[in-house]
This record gives C-alpha cells, sequence and structure tokens, in this order.
C-alpha cells in the first residue's frame, strides 16, 4: 500500500516520489534490521516503525529547510533565487504544494462540516454495515494530559512568545531602518503621525477608533516613534492572540496540553501570516477582544459570576469600537449561542436560568452599544450600509460558485497566504470531536464555523469581506483538536495503547506538523509587501 501511495505522490511530483520512496526504504530496512523478524511482529507495531521511518526522514528535510530560513536572518539570500542554498526549503515547498489544489475543497469540507458530519455520523449508526466501523472511531477521546505542573507550563508558554515573537518580526531582520512590512502598514503610519501632530481626538474620525487609540496610547506610554510602534504590533497582536486562544481553550476544556496546542498554531495560522502581510491589526486586535469575550461567556457560566459577564460585555462594545465587522460576527454566534441553550433547555428541562439572563445581558449592552456607535458620525455608514450590502449580495451565483470564490481566496487574495492545507485538513479531524456537543466549549465553537459560513453565501467573492470572514474562523483551535483526535484514532486502530513505540510516534506527528507549520510561516512573512518612508 506504502509503495503504491509512493508511486501515485511520484506521478505528482517525482521529486516527492523519491523523497518517499527513500524514506519508506529506511522503514523496511531499519524495521528488519532493529528486529531479527520484523515482518513477524504485530501489524500495528510493525506499520507504527515504518511510519517512523518516513517520519523521520521527512523530518529531516524540514528541519534543515527551517534552519535555512533561521539562518537567512544572519546570511540574508533571496528566497528559492541560489537553488542549491535553499534545495532543502524547495522540497518543503514542493511538499507543501502537493495538496494546494484541494485546499479550497478543504474550505468546503471544513466552513459546511456542521452539514456532512452530523449526517454522516447518523449514517454510521443506523446503517449496519458501517456501524462496526464507527464503534472503532474514537469520537470524542482525551487530548493528552490533563493538568501539567505550573513549571511545565510557564516553560509552554515562555516557548509560544519566543515563536510568535520571532515569526512576527522575521520580516524586518534585514531590512532598512526606513522600511515598514504590511500593505496597510504606512495607512497605520500616517494614522499615528494625525495623532502626533493633532491629538489623540481625531481618531474618532475612522470607524475603528479604539485600534488607533491602542497604538496611540503605546506611543505616549513608551515615547516610541510612530515607525516604532508600527513596527513593534504584528508583535503585540501575535502574541496576544496566542496568549488569547491559550486561556479561552483552557476555559474551555480546561486541559493545558490542548491549550497550549492551541496557544502555539495561531502563530503559524494565516490569522497570523494574512495579519503581517496585510497589517490588519484592527482586524487582528478585534480577534484576540473576541476569544477574551467567549472566555468569559465560558468562565461566568461555571461560576455564575456576574463579574465576568460584565466583563464580557464591555470587551464586546470595546471590540465594536476596534472594529465592527467583527463585532458583527462575533455577536451573531453569541446569539446563536443563546439560542441553542434555550433550544435544549427546553428539549432537556435543564436549568440554565441564570446563564440565559448573563448572555442576554451581554447581547443587550452590546445591540445598545451598537445603537450609540451608529448614530455617531463615524459609525453612521457602517451601521446604515450592513441591511443594504446583505440585500444586495443575496444571489444565486454565491451559493453555486462558494468553491471557485474559495479558490480565487486561495490563490489570489493576501499573497495566497490562504493555501495551508495541512491546517484545514487537521481542522477538518477536529470537527469531528466538536460534534459530540458534550460541553459549552463544544458548541460554541460549533457555531463559530456554522455562522461565519453562512455569512458567505451572502458576500461576493470578489469582496474583500468575503475572505475576512474566513479570517475569523478559529482554525488554529479545531487544527489542535484535530492533531490529538487523529493520533487517538491511530492509537486505537494500531491496538498500541499506552505502547512506548506510539508515545515516540505521537511526538514524530507533533514535531513534524510543527516543523511544516513555521517553515509554512517564515515564507510566507519573508514575503510581505514592503513600504519606505520617505
Amino acid at each position: 500500500m506504502l509503495t503504491v501511495a509512493v508511486a501515485l505522490v511520484y506521478l505528482v511530483d517525482a521529486a516527492l516520489g523519491v523523497l518517499f520512496g527513500v524514506s519508506l526504504g529506511f522503514a523496511v530496512v531499519g524495521l528488519m534490521a532493529y528486529f531479527g523478524f520484523g515482518f513477524r511482529l504485530r501489524r500495528g507495531l510493525g506499520v507504527c516503525f515504518m511510519l517512523l521511518g518516513v517520519l523521520g526522514l521527512v523530518m529531516f528535510f524540514e528541519a534543515v529547510s527551517l534552519a535555512t530560513w533561521i539562518w537567512n536572518i544572519f546570511d540574508y539570500s533571496f528566497p528559492f533565487v541560489d537553488v542549491v542554498h535553499w534545495r532543502f526549503a524547495l522540497v518543503d515547498l514542493n511538499l507543501f504544494n502537493v495538496s494546494y489544489g484541494w485546499t479550497s475543497w478543504l474550505f468546503v469540507a471544513l466552513l459546511y462540516s456542521w452539514i456532512w458530519i452530523p449526517l454522516g455520523k447518523y449514517a454510521f449508526v443506523k446503517v449496519k454495515s458501517l456501524r462496526a466501523f464507527s464503534e472503532r472511531v474514537v469520537i470524542s477521546g482525551s487530548f493528552g494530559f490533563g493538568k501539567l505542573s505550573r513549571g511545565l507550563l510557564f516553560v509552554g508558554l515562555f516557548v509560544i512568545i519566543g515563536v510568535a515573537v520571532l515569526v512576527s518580526s522575521y520580516s524586518y531582520f534585514n531590512l532598512a531602518a526606513s522600511s515598514l512590512v504590511g500593505s496597510d502598514s504606512a495607512v497605520y503610519f500616517r494614522w499615528l503621525e494625525d495623532m502626533r501632530l493633532q491629538g489623540p481626538a481625531i481618531a474618532l474620525q475612522v470607524d475603528r477608533p479604539l485600534s488607533n487609540l491602542f497604538m496611540y496610547f503605546i506611543q505616549s506610554t513608551l515615547g516610541l516613534s510612530s515607525e516604532s510602534v508600527v513596527k513593534v504590533m504584528p508583535v503585540v497582536c501575535c502574541v496576544g492572540l496566542s496568549l488569547a486562544v491559550f486561556w479561552f481553550v483552557r476555559v474551555g476544556l480546561r486541559n493545558d496540553v490542548l491549550a497550549l496546542t492551541s496557544g502555539l498554531f495561531p502563530v503559524f495560522s494565516f490569522q497570523s501570516t494574512v495579519g503581517i502581510y496585510e497589517y490588519s491589526v484592527s482586524n487582528w486586535l478585534a480577534l484576540i477582544e473576541g476569544f477574551i469575550l467567549f472566555g468569559l461567556v465560558l468562565k461566568s457560566s461555571g461560576k455564575h459570576s456576574w463579574t465576568y459577564v460584565v466583563a464580557a460585555a464591555l470587551v464586546g462594545v470595546a471590540l465594536l469600537f476596534t472594529h465592527p465587522y467583527t463585532w458583527d460576527v462575533i455577536v451573531a454566534v453569541l446569539a446563536a449561542y443563546l439560542v441553542w441553550m434555550i433550544l435544549r433547555h427546553l428539549k432537556q428541562r435543564l436549568d440554565g436560568k441564570v446563564h440565559f439572563l448573563q448572555l442576554l445581558f451581554v447581547l443587550g449592552v452590546n445591540l445598545v452599544a451598537y445603537g450609540v456607535y451608529s448614530a455617531l458620525p463615524f459609525g453612521r455608514a457602517v451601521g446604515s450600509g450592513g441591511i443594504g450590502f446583505v440585500g444586495r449580495n443575496i444571489v444565486l451565483p454565491n451559493l453555486l460558485n462558494l468553491q471557485k470564490g474559495l479558490e480565487t481566496m486561495v490563490q489570489m487574495w493576501v499573497g495566497g497566504l490562504y493555501a495551508n492545507p495541512l491546517l484545514v485538513f487537521l481542522a477538518i479531524l477536529g470537527m469531528f470531536s466538536i460534534v459530540v456537543f458534550a460541553t459549552r466549549f463544544s458548541r460554541l465553537m460549533f457555531l463559530w464555523v456554522m455562522v461565519p459560513s453562512l455569512a458567505l453565501l451572502v458576500v461576493s467573492a470578489e469582496n474583500f469581506m468575503f475572505y475576512r470572514i474566513v479570517y475569523l474562523v478559529p482554525l488554529q483551535i479545531l487544527a489542535a483538536i484535530g492533531v490529538f483526535w487523529l493520533l487517538n484514532n491511530l492509537e486505537n486502530g494500531m491496538r498500541l495503547k499506552g505502547g512506548k513505540s506510539f508515545w515516540l510516534f505521537r511526538i514524530a506527528v507533533f514535531v513534524l506538523v510543527v516543523f511544516l507549520f513555521v517553515n509554512y510561516a517564515l515564507r510566507s512573512v519573508d514575503g510581505a509587501p514592503l513600504h519606505m518612508l520617505s
């Protein structure tokens, strides 16, 4: 089977076919050399060692590719021009591009997994021939160790922050002092200069004043130049997003390992690479606030504390003044979550009246704030344009050409940085675990995929709002869950539960995924647009 797979890969890309063929050879030889009766091993253990051989060689190429990108900080060479210097990075790029053509279809599968996964789950239960297979698949499963010591937790967070700083500042290592990275970086620079010269009140002339005021606060507090603030904001946003995701998952699932993994993946997701490429600071900050808002909502539901409820309402208002379009999606998810909770309460007679009141309070405060926002000069266009925008864009072509629209997004928008097929594939696997609906966290995550996917049906693919909506889907958390879901099911299928060999396999898979993601992230941010300040 592996030989056939290698042959198929060879048809797509000869270099990768050779790579996997050599990997398979190493795996078989290593298996027979280490065990005198290599093929008399249990099938699961034999497959595990063969896969370890393949993973080991691919990890080597990925590690050297990553080392090439790191070395480029100290001895810069334009990427992929010198073929000899970049040969391992080219192997990584070819490996990444094997599934590039399927990325738009993977997005379709992910965004509408809330339809086909529950239907498939129902079919597997009802159809007798599929029932035996479904019983072998771990739907939710455990995600590794639940709690870590405080020391390990801090070490994990330190690593996350370090990687976030590396990725978010990578573009500046070999640039002149007067250069800015990101499509809109010069726009934010001009806003900061205007506030520095005319005062912070002019921030109220744009529809997202809070992000500008936040940057001005950093500038005035630390005494930095406008150029320095613009350069440091991607670091602030990248670190902030990772920490917000970590806290949100830790509150929702009470699992330190999964929380750390979820906190690491945003650094490599398109939320960060697109944020750097486009310099979408307002959208980036609003996404951070969205994770904090949902974390506070989950926290309040567990403790019935109105302190968290008030904090969630205030964060929602801050989100509105940071980026109103992100606020639209987040509040729509929150409203759908409230409706779901009410319907579930009516069906199962569960006690949740306090939580309903808390959610109503958060939504009520935010809707009142939206009324005030729409009445202000900078918010009138946003407030009056929303309904008209939806009405103009609900057309049949949007429904029929959804995959083509996603393909356009992957290939053309923001340098093609949405093309991360591995991240999307792992997120699909994560949805298999989410659809159990065993926790409030899983219901919230389910709706956080469903609501943006419905919003895409009323937005033309030619409109920039199309990819901005996809930007808000929490793929990084779903991908982290997907990694553990995949490993749990492989362990269950190979019947190697608790074996040392499979723990080595788990580590190898995780390290390889991280290597692939880091290479993608550094490759992406290195190609971000530049602006030279006069």
